[in-house]
């Protein structure tokens, strides 16, 4: 499985990769012992890199440009996110860079509290455990992993967990209270973690997939964002198929 969480990978590689190099690795994966091999293409990989052969659908991602100086992107936002941004900085939302276990544990409960708004039970989405584990990997990445934390009146109520590659800025995983929402803090976290991205020299900050909400993705094209079609795609052995059907029958 080339992809985690239905996000996009791709070949890495430590440097630039022919359209025979490409070729070479996907035919290491194209075998007929490999009964199952799913992946989403990344949309920002050099074109000679993908193999869409076996392409079944598309998802969405949208991505910030960071193409210029951040006042001009700022500037190219909907009026809407750009009034919403500084509300929330007039009502008391801000940014920081987690620097403790005990700043992760507050955005958990943030997250926690959001499930519940959601309507789902307690055993739904990542436990608790796994950011401890995200908190070990920021500590060893400093450059490759962020969560950043929105504070409300001296206290964390949420953030954006951020990766970081190359050229590139993925917000995975974010999460706020209702009382954060109701102040704009996710429109200022994005503001910040982008004008943050645009100063060290990215070139994207991807908004990431929507799950084919409509409110979700709106919010998304406010940012003067640019979607991006992801094909996912699915190998699936010939010959173990076949030998799957007649065991069935």
């Amino acid at each position: 499985m080339s992809t985690f969480e239905g996000c996009y990978g791709g070949i890495i590689a430590d440097g630039p990769l022919s359209a025979q190099d490409a070729a070479a690795l996907y035919r290491q994966v194209y075998r007929w012992d490999v009964s199952n091999f799913y992946y989403l293409v990344n949309p920002l990989a050099p074109p000679e890199t993908v193999d869409m052969t076996y392409q079944f659908a598309n998802e969405i991602t949208y991505l910030i440009h960071l193409d210029q100086d951040f006042e001009r992107i700022f500037n190219r936002f909907d009026k809407s996110a750009r009034t919403n941004y500084r509300r929330g900085l007039r009502e008391g939302v801000r940014i920081r860079r987690a620097t403790s276990l005990a700043d992760y544990e507050a955005y958990y409960r943030a997250y926690r509290e959001a499930v519940r708004r959601w309507g789902e039970d307690e055993h739904y989405g990542y436990p608790w455990e796994f950011f401890t584990h995200v908190f070990e990997f920021e500590r060893r990445y400093p450059h490759e992993i962020t969560l950043w934390v929105v504070e409300l009146d001296g206290a964390v109520v949420g953030g954006t967990l951020a990766f970081y590659w190359n050229q590139h800025v993925t917000a995975w995983h974010g999460t706020v209270t209702n009382e954060a929402l109701k102040r704009r803090a996710m429109v200022v976290l994005d503001v910040e973690i982008a004008r943050d991205a645009a100063a060290r020299g990215f070139r994207y900050y991807d908004l990431n997939t929507s799950a084919g909400i409509e409110g979700v993705m709106q919010y998304k094209r406010n940012f003067a964002s640019v979607a991006y079609p992801i094909a996912r795609c699915r190998y699936r052995s010939p010959l173990i198929r076949s030998v799957r059907t007649l065991v069935q029958r």
